[in-house]
């Protein structure tokens, strides 16, 4: 029995010193960056955490780029980060960190001899990508390139990394949400791309270039995103997209609202009426526009009428990706829902429909709608009130929007 305790005491104790003396080395590494020591604090990290892998490396890596920033001094930014993923190629927490690092850091670098040398984008001007010559005199031996589109891609292989290698459900979650913002957080025509994510662009490749005048059009129809059976089944990123969300879902069912929600807002923003004012304010619009306008209120709850990159379109989509519907599905689930659902109602001239939402979810707090200035609401929601920045009251009697009186 006390051999047994006795070797107990020697495999637990040192592992909980171990863990005390990491605790330290933070605090310590803490206490520098609080002083203002970014160098030091730079330093402290290489020498002292970065040889350590736990559940908080990630955040360490993190701290420790905060230096590049305050010295204004990015050169050495590339260098640690990889040198951190090649030490822990397993760490889920230190793979999203890297990953959301060159999300952020600025998008600019000169090559020197072939070698990459980051900076913080002073002198670089022009389109996304690209390598164009120097504006800086000092500088003048490298050429000035822009990584954003490289960046993006060493930011997908390596959340992809993250994701074999989270070791729980809940892990796995966040690094899929992580996927998901990524692939969305740009252009929404850019998800009929397939961004290749085998290899690593050259150094200022732009990346898709292109775009489209409202919502992609193919043919008969708007272009829509299918949830595909597998990652590499994708055709393109608006698959992965979807697949990631469904992959949250998945990992969590009782959160799976949450991505309705996400899909939801894209259908919305994509096929919305809010597209006919091509994307500027609602006075502001094209013959073709204004008469969408006026035909809002007979749309049925299939149908849109959006501008796409065919022009203003009246169609119908598919349950699965209407805002409508979505929205329709988790209205009992998120108070966001049933908001943006009103405004969509409210945006297309169908007041029934709005105060039908409104008496539905049944909220019993003030609702803040930002709305535009110049829409008149006529009975029988607001009584020929204007919205402007109404406060939405539920009552005992139904929904009381209170709004201004016109005054004319």
């Amino acid at each position: 029995m006390k051999t047994l305790v006795w070797l107990c005491l020697a495999v637990f104790l040192p592992m909980q010193l171990m863990a005390q003396d990491v605790t330290a080395l933070r605090i310590e590494c803490q206490k520098l960056r609080e002083r203002g020591l970014w160098k030091d604090a730079l330093e402290f990290y290489k020498e002292k955490l970065l040889p350590v892998s736990d559940g908080s490396t990630g955040a360490d890596l993190s701290f420790a780029a905060e230096s590049f920033r305050n010295l204004n001094d990015w050169s050495g930014f590339d260098g640690l980060v990889e040198e951190a993923v090649a030490k822990h190629p397993q760490n889920a927490a230190l793979l999203k960190s890297a990953a959301k690092l060159y999300q952020n850091a600025p998008h600019s670098g000169r090559l020197i001899a072939g070698e990459f040398q980051r900076d913080n984008g002073r002198g670089f001007y022009g389109r996304r990508g690209g390598i164009m010559p120097s504006d800086v005199p000092e500088a003048s031996a490298g050429s000035s390139v822009n990584t954003e589109y490289r960046d993006h891609v060493r930011s997908l292989q390596l959340l992809l990394d993250a994701a074999k290698h989270a070791e729980n459900n809940g892990a796995q979650w966040d690094v899929w949400n992580a996927v998901a913002d990524t692939l969305s957080d740009d252009e929404s025509w850019k998800l009929q791309t397939l961004t290749p994510i085998n290899a690593l662009p050259e150094w200022g490749e732009p990346g898709p270039e292109g775009g489209t005048e409202g919502a992609p059009w193919a043919k008969d129809g708007p272009v829509l995103y299918e949830v595909p059976v597998s990652w590499e089944a994708a055709k393109n990123d608006g698959e992965r997209w979807r697949f990631a969300l469904a992959e949250q879902s998945r990992l969590n069912p009782d959160l799976a609202y949450i991505q309705t929600l996400e899909l939801a807002r894209f259908s919305a923003a994509e096929f919305g009426t809010e597209s006919l004012s091509e994307f500027g304010w609602w006075r502001e619009q094209d013959p073709d526009s204004a008469k969408g306008i006026l035909e809002m209120d007979t749309l049925a709850e299939d149908e849109c009428i959006a501008k796409t990159s065919d022009g203003v379109r009246r169609f119908k989509l598919p349950a699965a990706h209407h805002f409508i519907a979505l929205y329709r599905t988790i209205l009992d689930r998120n108070d966001s829902a049933g908001d943006e659902l009103t405004e969509i109602f409210l945006n297309r001239r169908q007041y029934d429909k709005a105060r039908e939402v409104l008496e539905r979810t049944d909220r019993h707090d003030r609702v803040q709608f930002a709305v535009h200035d110049d829409r008149d609401v006529p009975d029988p929601v607001l009584g020929h009130r204007r919205l402007e920045d109404c406060d939405v009251v539920i009552g005992g009697g139904g929904a009381d929007l209170a709004g201004h009186d016109r005054g004319d």
